[in-house]
């Protein structure tokens, strides 16, 4: 709670209470000097919302109700208004105070009160002989055992006599408990305690800060955490199209794929290009690298078999070579045999052999594919024969 005062007085030209301004909250202690015997109890009146201002306004928690800071604010130990009679023992005040705060008030009641106070040994004791601090710290612990109570008003306490330092301890363990202090008092008394009280003043602002931080530290973890929870309660929205979209693209890739990939032949053969063409041989089967020469039949099937049982030594995947090799051109009319020499296109004969030619595309058919190497267990079937005439010079 905060109450503040701006520009208050009472009576003609402030006589009572000149123009004051002043504030007091929760957790701190305010120290007003006022001088004269009876203007620090008005004061008390206005700031417990008590008295109405002639000048000036009052405010608590900024609206101006004085009814509600009357029930929250207690006035302790101020003269003609809850100043004890000074002839009345300590006991008989506290009985009465407990009955003001609708507490047990018995003589069984009172004794303990007096002793968890440390005050059992004065409970006989006039008021006006009690010890100035005892006597405070009594009346103002029955005070705010009070229902409702959050704010205390100290009037001059130091009338009194005693240590300024032991009204000033009562003042701040109160705000050290929550409750708003106010200590009007007299000059002299509160220069004594002045430095005290503004290191307890800038102590109750860095404890403030403090925790200021600490909540907000608190709140950006609650929002982080928050948030956190709300993005894993997010689901993606179900839709069937955007499915349905997604298989269809995927099949039509795969499709595509399955177009694009080339089929491997099970047996490869030789292809022979005709004259005009430059299409490169693509295989390279034991069967159909012999060469297609002039020679005789016997000198053809022993060049096949020599060729077939040479291959089967190699490697066994010699078609899957990556460079194919053109044909030659085409041969000329001449039909003059060439040397009868075993030549494959890769691996099986020696690299040096020459490549052969064709001697017509009219004329020298297609070989027939064999087996590939890893299944080529017959004997390689015969190469076709030239049908080319043999000169008579050569016969």
């Amino acid at each position: 709670m905060k109450v503040i005062l701006s520009g208050v007085s009472k009576g003609e030209n402030g006589e009572n209470l000149p123009l004051i301004s002043l504030s007091y909250e929760s957790g701190a202690v305010t120290l007003v000097v006022v001088e004269t015997a009876k203007r620090p109890t008005v004061l008390a009146l206005l700031a417990a919302g008590r008295m109405v201002p002639d000048a000036g306004t009052i405010t608590f928690d900024d609206l101006p109700d004085l009814a509600a800071l009357h029930a929250r604010c207690a006035i302790v130990d101020a003269p003609d208004v809850s100043e004890p009679v000074g002839d009345l023992t300590l006991t008989a005040v506290v009985q009465e105070e407990l009955m003001f705060a609708e507490r047990p008030s018995s003589r069984r009641a009172t004794r303990k009160v007096l002793d968890e106070l440390h005050a059992g040994q004065y409970a006989l004791y006039e008021m006006q002989n009690v010890p100035p601090t005892v006597r405070l710290r009594i009346l103002t612990e029955l005070a705010v055992s009070r229902p409702g109570i959050e704010a205390i008003v100290l009037t001059s306490p130091d009338r009194h006599g005693g240590d300024p330092f032991g009204w000033w301890a009562v003042a701040s363990d109160l705000a050290t408990r929550g409750l708003a202090v106010l200590v009007i008092a007299t000059e002299s008394s509160i220069d004594v305690v002045r430095d005290v009280s503004v290191a307890f003043e800038a102590d109750r602002l860095a404890d403030l800060e403090r925790k200021a931080a600490a909540q907000r530290r608190r709140e950006e973890e609650a929002d982080a955490a928050a948030a956190g929870s709300d993005a894993s309660e997010t689901y993606e929205t179900y839709d069937p199209t955007t499915e349905s979209a997604l298989l269809t693209a995927a099949a039509a890739a795969s499709a595509a794929a399955a177009t694009a990939t080339p089929t491997t032949a099970a047996s490869p053969a030789v292809t022979a290009a005709s004259p005009a063409s430059d299409a490169p041989v693509t295989a390279a089967s034991p069967a159909a690298t012999a060469p297609v020469t002039a020679a005789s039949p016997a000198t053809v099937g022993t060049a096949a078999r020599g060729a077939a049982a040479a291959s089967t030594s190699e490697t066994p995947h010699a078609h899957t070579h990556p460079h194919a090799i053109p044909l030659a051109e085409p041969a000329s009319a001449d039909l003059r045999p060439t040397p009868a020499t075993s030549t494959t296109l890769h691996g099986a004969a020696p690299a040096e052999a020459p490549l052969p030619r064709a001697v017509s595309a009219q004329s020298t058919p297609a070989p027939t594919p064999a087996p590939t190497p890893e299944h080529n267990t017959a004997e390689p079937a015969a190469l076709p024969r030239t049908t080319t005439a043999q000169p008579k010079d050569n016969a």
